[in-house]
Formats: C-alpha cells, structure tokens, sequence
C-alpha cells in the first residue's frame, strides 16, 4: 500500500468495507505514523484538540468526526483520541479506512 495524502499529512490507512457517508458537516482528524496529531490538516496537541472539540459541540452539534489514523499505530493511540473527543462532546466519530469510506456507527 501506499499513504495517502489529505491535507498535506501522508496516513497509510488500514483496509477495511465500509459505508459511504451521508451529506452532512464533517471534520477530519488524522494520526499519522509518528503520532502527530491534526485538526483539519492542523497539528493539534491533546488540550487544543479537546479545545477544538468543544467549539464543534457547540457550533455544529451534528458533526461526523472522521478519525483517519495510519495502519501502524498501536491501538492505545487512537483509542486516547476517541476519549478526548467523547469527553468533550463529539457524538459522531468514524474511522476513515484505505478505500476512503467511513467504518462504525455516525
């Protein structure tokens, strides 16, 4: 396989079917190979990312976060970025496979 790019940030993302995704406000956050953190292409830390978080909950309650992060990561990685943006109120997440579709429940 190879990275793909979204924003400038290559994530070699992990191979899975999934449903396409429905119109509607979407944001991206990626975890690339290092375990760099980004917010819309952005490198984010743990606090601005629960900061972005909160700003989503209130301006755009409905918002599909979707979670790209590259296929080497240990699991524990993704799993903090889930629980920071649960804590602070995103509802929506999916995790954003190599085909480019959307895996789990919006």
């Amino acid at each position: 396989t190879f990275p793909l790019l979204e924003s400038g940030i290559p994530v070699s993302l992990p191979k899975a079917k999934g449903a396409p995704i429905e119109d509607q406000v979407t944001v991206m956050v990626t975890v690339d190979a290092e375990g760099d953190w980004f917010w819309e292409g952005a490198k984010v830390t743990p606090e601005s990312l629960a900061a972005e978080a909160r700003y989503i909950r209130d301006q755009e309650p409905d918002t599909l976060l979707l979670l790209r992060g590259d296929e080497g990561l240990e699991y524990g990685v993704l799993i903090e970025v889930m629980q920071i943006l649960k804590e602070n109120g995103i509802q929506k997440i999916s995790l954003v496979t190599q085909t480019g579709e959307a895996v789990g429940a919006p």
